[in-house]
């Protein structure tokens, strides 16, 4: 292979990997690739960027590659247990949003509209890939400014009665369908109009979601667009709903024993 024919292939965009020749498909295999210049001159390093350019020289080092120490005090033990404490309350509420098979309401019914939509149609997709693609996710954490949201829910009346209380934690899920389907039809589909659709569809089936309001100790409060197209779910989880409801109703017993007492007297 000549230089000239070789550069010639490098402009059409094909590459070299020891004797082989190929021509990737971004598309396919992998993302599209985006050029990216930097203007070397005007360039500084952040402060993150310098933490993780200092932790790579200490673990060349023999140092180890992990943050700084913290000082042990008399009050590291309380602080910690204090946070397993903490961490009680949310463990639970994630577990009991997955044995409540909420999720997967969640995902059936955004695969329903998935269907729906038109611009998603011309995709080649079975059943058990676009149910994977819909699938929700518990979030490590809730975002910020969604916290900030459903407090100014909370405060406005905006969306009702939102319930949140220190004793009622706030459980996110999320799905990437739309990035998913974005990108799988190459651009055709706009991932953040399909997301916009979705969740105006999901919203109004909440109720059909949750199902029996009146009995469920988790309520879907707001569904919301995030930036990349991905869709989030914030529930609400009362894990001591069950244990107040069952105590009212003893209570509910116990007064209509008494009246029966004072009827035999």
């Amino acid at each position: 292979l000549s230089c000239p024919s070789y550069q010639e292939l490098l402009d059409q965009g094909w590459r070299r990997s020891g004797s082989h020749l190929y021509k990737p498909d971004n598309w396919d295999s992998c993302c599209p690739a985006l050029s990216i210049r930097l203007d070397v001159r005007k360039y500084a390093r952040s402060r993150g960027q310098k933490r993780v350019v200092k932790r790579l020289e200490r673990y060349l080092d023999g140092g180890g590659g992990g943050g700084k120490k913290r000082k042990k005090d008399g009050n590291s033990g309380q602080a910690s247990k204090a946070k397993s404490d903490d961490s009680l309350h949310p463990s639970a509420a994630a577990l009991a949003v997955e044995q409540s098979k909420i999720l997967d309401r969640l995902r059936d019914e955004t695969q329903k509209v998935v269907q729906s939509y038109p611009p998603a149609q011309s995709l080649s997709l079975d059943q058990a890939q676009l149910g994977k693609l819909c699938s929700f996710k518990l979030l490590r954490a809730i975002p910020k400014d969604a916290m900030r949201s459903l407090a100014a829910m909370e405060t406005n009346g905006g969306g009702g009665d939102v319930g949140m209380t220190d004793d009622v934690p706030v459980i996110g899920a999320s799905t990437s369908i739309c990035p998913a389907i974005g990108g799988r039809s190459r651009g055709r589909v706009d991932k953040m109009a399909m997301s916009e659709h979705l969740v105006e569809a999901l919203t109004k089936s909440v109720d059909t979601i949750v199902g029996d309001t009146s009995s469920s100790s988790i309520r879907i409060v707001s569904v919301a667009t995030q930036k990349g197209g991905r869709i989030n779910a914030y529930l609400l989880v009362d894990t001591d709903n069950g244990g107040k409801r069952n105590s009212s109703n003893d209570e509910n017993m116990a007064d209509d024993d008494d009246d029966d007492d004072d009827n035999d007297d």
